[in-house]
Formats: C-alpha cells, structure tokens, sequence
C-alpha cells in the first residue's frame, strides 16, 4: 500500500524537544513543500507512532525492513528517487507522519507531514480497504536511547507542550534559558520574589527554600501556555534583559496568530 505524488513539509530532527512534527495549524503561508513521487504505508499502534516521533536517535529496523519489501531499492531507482535516504508514511489510522530514514546507519534525517487534503486520502484508503492497524513492540526492539545527552530543567517532554504551538513552544524554551539565571543568582530574596509574583495566593513559609520555590516555577513553566505564562515570561526576560528582542518577536507572533482564529 502506498500514495503516489503528496506533498510533504518537512520538520528536522532536534528542532524541538518532545515534538517534532507541526501541526497543520501551525503551518504558515510561505512554508516549504517537498513533491515526493511515492510513499510506502505502514500501519501502526499509537504509542509506537509517538516513541518513533519523539526518540530521533534510530529508526527501527523491523519497519524499515518491511516497507522496503513494499517499495525496494529498484523500484526507487527506476523513479529516480534518492536511494540514501528512504521516506515511509506511517499511521494509525487517526494521524501519520512521514519519517526520511537514512539506509544506512538507520538514523532519523527529518520528520515530515502531509498536506490535509492528501492525509484524508489516505484515511479513506485505510478504511475503504479495511487496513488493520498494526501493534509493533517498538520500545522493546528500539531499547535504551544510545548516547542520550544530559537533561536538564530546559528539556522538554512531550506532556509538557501537548496542545501548544510553535510559537508558544518557543516561548517556553525562551523563558526557560533565562530561567537559569535565576537557578545561578546568589541575590538573595530573588527567587523568592519572582515567585510570590507567580503564585500571588500561596501562603509561602520563610523557611521554604529556594531551590524548592525554583523547581516549582520551573514545573509550572513547562506545563501548558496561558496569558499567565507569557506575562511571567515577560517579566523575567524583562529583568534578566536577555533576549528581549527574540521575546518581543514572538509575542508579537502569536498575538497576530490569536488575532486570526
């Protein structure tokens, strides 16, 4: 099962944390399109879908194997298509991604998305043909993240901006870099005051201490995005002056984008 001539707008891996592909409603006017002549289709449980879009460090080889003896390596060629890198569309039945693989080493180049109107062709292509969706043991077979990077307050996982944009995504990791400022000050009552500022109606014992009023600004940062959020974000750039010109932009951004809905 494949579709043949769709287009794809393409998200690069890294380019943000805990999701990697947009949103159709995130798209813009001037975005770039890529025309690929064929894409093989597999099937896929959703939470397998989820852990091949957020992990980005190897794509599993039992998918690939199985789309590739849909489409081969010949039958690219006869296109005239790439054969270093290899596209499959993956879906479970509600939402699909399409994943660029590279043959070789097996890693994830970029993380891509149909147009609406195709994706809702291959829904009713699913459902005409009665595809059954396919539950694959993909954490087990993928195993532990190879070389995985250190972690710290600034990552963000994929309950942490479930439901927001682009926009509101980039905010949060924003307001979160200038937060370790904050982390690192040694002036004293700082903390403090940015967070009787956040939490006006908590009763805050003296003796509660910093790094526990930290952790808890940092956990309400990352969770979600309401005008609450962008006015802390506001105000902690403001007074670290750090990247005030990148905040502005994008405040500006997302206002216009409210603006149309």
């Amino acid at each position: 099962m494949y579709l043949d001539n769709v287009k794809v707008r393409w998200d690069y891996v890294n380019k943000t944390d805990g999701l990697t592909v947009a949103e159709h409603y995130e798209w813009g006017r001037h975005d770039d399109f890529d025309k690929l002549p064929i894409l093989p289709i597999l099937t896929i449980d959703s939470e397998s879908l989820r852990i091949i879009e957020t992990r980005q460090d190897k794509f599993p080889d039992s998918v690939l194997e199985e789309a590739m003896r849909k489409f081969t390596l010949r039958n690219m060629r006869d296109r005239d298509m790439d054969t270093d890198d290899y596209n499959i569309l993956l879906t479970d039945g509600k939402r699909s991604i399409v994943v660029s693989v590279h043959l070789y080493n097996k890693t994830i180049n970029c993380y891509g998305r149909l147009l609406i109107k195709a994706e809702n062709r291959l829904f009713r292509q699913l459902e005409a043909e009665e595809r059954p969706i396919v539950q694959r043991n993909i954490k087990e077979e993928l195993g532990e993240e190879l070389n995985p990077e250190p972690k710290g307050f600034t990552h963000l996982e994929y309950e942490h901006i479930v439901g927001t944009t682009q926009t509101e995504r980039a905010m949060k990791k924003l307001v979160l870099h200038n937060l370790t400022y904050l982390e690192d000050t040694d002036k004293p009552g700082l903390i403090r005051y940015f967070y009787t500022g956040l939490f006006p109606d908590k009763k805050v014992p003296h003796n509660k201490s910093d790094a526990k009023m930290f952790d808890e600004i940092v956990e309400f940062v990352r969770h979600g995005w309401t005008d609450k959020h962008e006015q802390f974000g506001s105000d902690i750039i403001g007074f670290v002056n750090s990247y005030q010109d990148n905040w502005n932009s994008l405040v500006n951004r997302k206002r216009n984008l409210d603006s149309v809905c």
